[in-house]
């Protein structure tokens, strides 16, 4: 009779993305930082959003550190990346969020840019990450989430940031009514921030997603 035992091990393995990079300005210039979604890419998110990053910031773009391989109808295969992995049938995290944002902390620190990050804005999936990535930066004063629910049944006391969040109307993937709860509930513990609601937009960035970006971030989330 064989004796069947089951163990565990614990192993580092390479992970190789890319990151897409606007400078301004000298050395000194304040960071944003630009979060992509789920199965998405650095690229992709840089040159939907790029244009509506005001020019005073310098502004870099990183692929997750997870690759997400994936197969579109017509039968192509396309890279994508991801920061965690979470399901929402199961709620429970089978790589949890410190993983994505430990990654960032480490690429920061390799960049000596830590202590430059001013606001992030992050899409969908990057967008859920975003403020725990802010708890982490001393100087962040403005996370913008794009399509994405701000946790707060984790995000715990009001922190020195603003979380300002876009949404459209028609998103079918993340439930703009529960979204908007949650930052309601947010608020009323003290955090500060805007929510708002975009007609007729389902789970896209369009350009009323983006004028509006641009407002939030030139007026620091401020009416």
């Amino acid at each position: 009779m064989f004796n069947i035992t089951k163990g565990s091990w614990q192993g580092q393995v390479s992970t190789r993305g890319e990151y897409h990079h606007r400078q301004q300005g000298g050395d000194g210039a304040p960071v944003l930082l630009l979060l992509h979604g789920y199965q998405q890419t650095a690229e992709r998110f840089f040159q939907r959003v790029i244009d509506a990053i005001p020019e005073e910031y310098e502004v870099y773009a990183l692929d997750g550190p997870f690759p997400v391989p994936f197969q579109q109808p017509e039968g192509q295969w396309r890279l994508g990346y991801s920061w965690y992995f979470y399901s929402t049938r199961q709620k429970y995290y089978y790589v949890p969020m410190s993983a994505g944002v430990d990654y960032l902390m480490s690429w920061l620190k390799a960049h000596h840019l830590g202590s430059r990050v001013r606001k992030i804005v992050g899409y969908s999936q990057g967008g859920y990450l975003a403020p725990f990535l802010a708890k982490e930066l001393s100087l962040v004063d403005q996370v913008v989430g794009l399509h994405c629910r701000f946790r707060h049944e984790d995000l715990g006391e009001p922190g020195p940031f603003r979380l300002d969040a876009l949404h459209g109307e028609k998103d079918g993937l993340v439930d703009p009514a529960i979204a908007e709860e949650s930052h309601r509930h947010l608020v009323a513990r003290g955090w500060r921030g805007s929510f708002q609601l975009i007609p007729d937009l389902g789970h896209s960035v369009s350009g009323e997603m983006k004028v509006r970006l641009t407002s939030l971030l030139q007026g620091g989330g401020k009416p």
